[in-house]
């Protein structure tokens, strides 16, 4: 799909390595639905987060910084909603050889 002049379009780090590559990168949400409050809950690796993942097709999740960088770019009004971390596995894989076959 054409990218419309200025327009910058997201693509999902593929790292090769089949879901468990996108786990790695995004965690996942669909496990555990949403906590007391409405909040989505989040299951990731850390410390290390991508300032922008995709944890289902559906949803995005932002770090602090991204947000910020969305908010001051202008594009017009972007609704944010807090994330319930669930569980953060403290793994460094970021660290690894991301150009392995397998991990």
């Amino acid at each position: 799909m054409p990218v419309v002049p200025g327009w910058k379009q997201l693509r999902a780090t593929d790292l090769g390595w089949g879901d468990y590559g996108d786990v790695l990168v995004s965690g996942l949400t669909w496990n555990l639905g949403r906590d007391d409050g409405g909040r989505l809950q989040l299951e990731r690796t850390g410390p290390f987060v991508p300032p922008v993942t995709t944890p289902s097709s559906d949803l995005l999740v932002v770090t602090g910084e991204a947000r910020s960088a969305i908010e001051g770019s202008g594009l017009g009004a972007f609704e944010f909603r807090p994330v319930a971390l669930a569980r953060v596995v403290n793994l460094r894989w970021e660290a690894w050889d991301l150009s392995a076959d397998w991990p």
